[in-house]
């Protein structure tokens, strides 16, 4: 897959996260309580991830196998889920857009950090004035998204 069409898709990806986003925080009005749209959301991706898994034949992990990855690395779909339950929180006061330019921003701060020390099982990318540059313009979009209407 060449990496323009990467880059495509992830584009793809983010858009749909904010659809997400704005999908969760209706569900999180009309149910009882925003953890239950948390729940709701992560149970029908499960599904669709069974789904797909059966369906183009990728199997599921065996036991030992999961049994032998460090445990610190299953802690993913914690963050999923904490991430979905602060657009059900957040969304309905701050909007759809300020909530993942300040979300996107943290992630920025964090990916500077990885990229550089190399945690992410590749080579390390190493911080630079230009990438620190693309997280200030996150920021300064961040600033503007959320400053008062006049």
């Amino acid at each position: 897959m060449s990496r323009g069409l990467m880059i495509a898709l992830a584009v793809l990806a983010g858009g749909l996260t904010a659809v997400q986003g704005a999908f969760n925080a209706q569900l999180g009005r009309l149910l009882s309580h925003p953890l239950q749209a948390t729940l709701v959301s992560f149970s029908v991706g499960t599904l669709a991830v069974i789904v797909a898994c059966l369906l183009l034949g990728a199997g599921f992990p065996a036991p030992a196998t999961l049994l032998a990855v460090p445990p610190w690395l299953l802690i993913g779909g914690l963050f999923g889920a904490l991430f979905v339950t602060a657009t059900v929180l957040f969304i309905p006061h701050i909007g759809v857009a300020s909530m993942l330019v300040a979300a996107l921003f943290g992630q920025m701060l964090v990916s500077l950090a990885l990229d550089h020390a190399g945690l992410y099982g590749g080579g390390a990318i190493a911080l630079s004035p230009v990438r620190i540059a693309g997280a200030l313009f996150v920021l300064a979009g961040l600033y503007l998204l959320t400053r008062p209407v006049v």
